[in-house]
């Protein structure tokens, strides 16, 4: 009698862990869950903040500074980027004016890590290199491809170097614009440019942004 208690008791303890190991693992979300969580959250509210609140920028269509106030959900559109060596995604939230922001996620945090104003936008990544192109273009015709790489840290951004091309001649004058912060010369040769280019993309193509607008019906068939 005292050996069937016994065994019956093991088998209650059994059922009941029995129960609760796959509740557990529920619960065991990815980094990479975590991140499109986030985001989800983040997009389904009625106001998306792409800049911080009060920050001033420059608005090409009004033609001077002015003051941001979070934009209506409805009003932005969304991508997602692998810019960063990892199986976290970036987020990319821009409005129909060209004003954009790259988000990450790192530390159970969304991170603002770049954000462009109304003459600049992303045009791609180089997948999981830390890599990322952007265009910028003038009210002329002067415009630039800029390449930017993601820190290992997640939350800042450093500059690499830019491409201008001549819009009258069509030269190209490649840039080291972390050497002119500096005070140096930064015209470098297209030799130089296309190691440092190498280095950064790791030679892989670039993968273009794709993006779609903010409903509930995107947000669950693309942040996933």
């Amino acid at each position: 009698m005292r050996n069937n208690k016994i065994r019956s008791r093991l088998l209650l303890i059994v059922l009941v862990l029995a129960l609760f190991v796959p509740a557990a693992n529920g619960y065991a979300l990815t980094q990479k869950q975590k991140a499109i969580n986030a985001y989800k959250t983040m997009l389904s509210k009625s106001k998306v903040s792409i800049l911080s609140s009060g920050t001033e920028y420059y608005d090409k269509k009004q033609g001077k500074g002015v003051i941001y106030k979070p934009t209506d959900s409805s009003k932005v559109q969304f991508a997602i980027a692998y810019i960063d060596n990892n199986d976290v995604p970036e987020l990319i939230v821009k409005r129909s004016d060209g004003l954009y922001a790259i988000f990450t996620y790192k530390n159970n945090q969304i991170h603002r890590i770049k954000k462009g104003n109304t003459w600049d936008r992303v045009v791609g990544y180089y997948n999981k290199t830390g890599g990322y192109k952007v265009y910028y273009s003038t009210e002329g015709a002067n415009y630039y491809n800029e390449y930017y790489q993601l820190t290992s840290s997640g939350t800042t951004k450093k500059f690499m170097k830019k491409v201008f091309v001549d819009p009258t001649t069509g030269k190209e004058y490649h840039v080291d614009y972390s050497a002119f912060n500096k005070g140096m010369p930064f015209d470098i040769s297209y030799a130089s440019f296309k190691s440092r280019f190498i280095a950064l993309t790791k030679s892989k193509t670039l993968t273009g942004v794709k993006y779609h607008s903010n409903n509930a019906t995107n947000r669950k068939n693309y942040l996933k």
